[in-house]
């Protein structure tokens, strides 16, 4: 199956590295995005990674091939929950999970 529209929510470290790597590998691709910050699209969109300039919302991903959550894992739940109903495609969850360490005194 070969993925020509992919979807990015979330797009920092992990997801804009990733984005990064399909697009140099196959830049007829298409890759849109939404984050948390609308600075981060935008950047994204100058630097010709994504097709969109502006947040978009969850149902915007409903013609993707293939979405990638990269977001922190609570969040990425949250996400799932209002994606369920509107998509048929691939979802790969790609959150750092990451263990607060708290010293004791």
């Amino acid at each position: 199956m070969a993925f020509q529209t992919i979807g990015f929510i979330g797009l920092g470290l992990i997801g804009g590295s990733i984005a990064k790597k399909m697009k140099s590998n196959q830049p007829d691709i298409k890759i849109y995005a939404t984050a948390h910050h609308k600075e981060t699209i935008q950047e994204a969109y100058r630097e010709g990674l994504i097709e969109n300039n502006d947040l978009l919302p969850l149902s915007a991903f409903s013609d993707c091939d293939y979405i990638f959550l990269c977001a922190p894992v609570q969040r990425n739940l949250a996400y799932l929950r209002q994606l369920k109903d509107i998509i048929r495609t691939v979802i790969s969850q790609t959150s750092e999970a990451q263990k607060r360490k708290f010293m004791k005194k």
